[in-house]
């Protein structure tokens, strides 16, 4: 994660609205426009959507996470393992109209977001 006073950006697991499969989305969030946006990858040339920060009113650690039968895949269309999986923290953004469902590296990342 690249942090800085005004700014955060970096990896993030998130669990498709559609497809149920998670993919791993770079994140950036700029205080300026208060909206996360997420990008297929770091190049930032394809975004997938945003999320509206003055929509969202509940952030949480997932109790037990997501549905673990979904199927994980990275962007190079490869799979992580099993236990690379279970590793990851998931939490909960609630906004007004979605549920997004993401999970992080760690706890401290997790809780970053």
């Amino acid at each position: 994660i690249a942090l800085s006073k005004h700014t955060c950006e970096g990896y993030i697991w998130k669990l498709g609205a559609i497809r149920k499969v998670w993919r791993r989305r770079w994140f950036s969030f700029s205080l300026e426009d208060r909206k996360i946006h997420y990008y297929k990858d770091d190049t930032k040339q394809l975004r997938k959507g945003f999320i509206d920060m003055q929509q969202v009113f509940r952030a949480v650690k997932s109790p037990g996470g997501a549905d673990t039968t979904t199927t994980t895949i990275d962007n190079n269309g490869s799979k992580p393992t099993t236990s690379s999986r279970q590793q990851l923290i998931p939490f909960l953004v609630v906004t007004n109209h979605r549920t997004f469902h993401m999970r992080g590296q760690s706890q401290e990342e997790a809780e970053l977001w």
